[in-house]
């Protein structure tokens, strides 16, 4: 559920997040219209309530009229109610847009621990692994893979178009023993496996919050990412990631604090294909497998309450380690 009045109650904090994050809808002047739009949602809701009421009674007043021009009076007013309620529903559907629009649009909130602003204000928490090896053109992977019979990118091109690939002999072995060896690091800590489905509804996607931003050629709107399926029976998308559908298993459940206690948290590691429709720059730091509009990727995923939060957040990240540390690359 959606708390509209935790967003308005909270304003100033979203306003500055908004600002730090740098998106750009919602605007501040949308920001500031959240909480009159929502009042008079709220009170055209009251009003309707008690036209609808008055239907009901005018509704009765006409069945049990016992004169002509009794009948024809409650019929007119009946009409005039039922005019009235059409055009304000409208307006409150518009209201309803609007603030669910502008709280949907809003990015996540900001950990109080991470630093904002350019990348120099970034803090290293650690370091591991061996030391990096100095960059060089001779270890282009788009060279290296193509010389050994690992990708292809051409034949791909012609039947799809630019930033989609094959992988083929030992290039698809490697990205299955990669996805095997994430997944077993998982599960042998307890995590559930699942493979989740590559579409989506719409609204489950906009309901987790998945909302990628980039900024079109002319820098004047942001893109829709999403790879939208036609001749389908409801309005389905490719999923941009398995946390989507991972996170649908348990939508519109309730969990009582007793479930939480016995049940919490559910650990779930998920493979799935992620499709992003977002071009992004192109350039020798996206060319070949990188800013690609399909990828396989194996996901840490849970569900727990907001006061364990923070515990499976640093488990999470002890598992990450333990697979880069595994592979032995050096990270930060």
């Amino acid at each position: 559920m959606l708390d509209v009045s935790g967003v308005i109650e909270n304003i100033e904090y979203h306003k500055q997040n908004v600002l730090e994050r740098r998106v750009r809808r919602p605007g501040i002047l949308e920001l500031d219209q959240l909480a009159e739009k929502h009042e008079q949602w709220k009170a055209l809701r009251t009003t309707l309530a008690r036209t609808r009421h008055e239907q009901k009674a005018v509704g009765f007043e006409v069945q049990s009229a016992t004169t002509k021009d009794g009948k024809n009076a409650a019929l007119k007013r009946a009409s005039e109610i039922k005019q009235f309620i059409l055009s304000q529903e409208q307006h409150l559907n518009g209201l309803d847009t609007f603030v669910h629009g502008i709280a949907l649009s809003l990015p996540n909130t900001t950990h109080r621990d991470s630093p904002v602003g350019p990348e120099p204000r970034a803090v290293v928490k650690s370091e591991h692994g061996p030391k990096p090896i100095p960059p060089s053109e001779l270890r282009d992977h788009v060279s290296i893979m193509e010389s050994l019979g690992m990708v292809e990118f051409k034949a791909a091109s012609r039947m799809v178009g630019g930033s989609w690939y094959y992988l083929r002999g030992a290039g698809a072995l490697l990205e299955t023993a990669l996805s095997n060896y994430a997944l077993s690091v998982a599960i042998k800590h307890g995590w559930e496996p699942f493979t989740t489905p590559d579409a989506i509804r719409t609204e489950v996607a906009l309901r987790c919050g998945f909302q990628p931003r980039d900024i079109n050629t002319t820098g004047s709107a942001e893109v829709d990412h999403f790879y939208h399926l036609e001749n389908t029976s409801g309005d389905l998308v490719l999923a941009g990631t398995a946390e989507i559908p991972l996170a649908g298993l348990y939508a519109n459940q309730t969990f009582t604090e007793q479930d939480t206690t016995k049940r919490f948290p559910i650990k779930m590691v998920g493979v799935g294909h992620a499709f992003r429709s977002e071009a992004g720059s192109r350039g020798k730091d996206t060319r070949g497998l990188y800013r690609v509009h399909q990828f396989t990727k194996v996901e840490l995923f849970a569900l727990t309450g907001e006061e364990e939060s923070e515990e499976i957040m640093e488990e999470m990240l002890s598992l990450q380690q333990e697979i880069f540390s595994g592979l032995g690359f050096p990270y930060r």
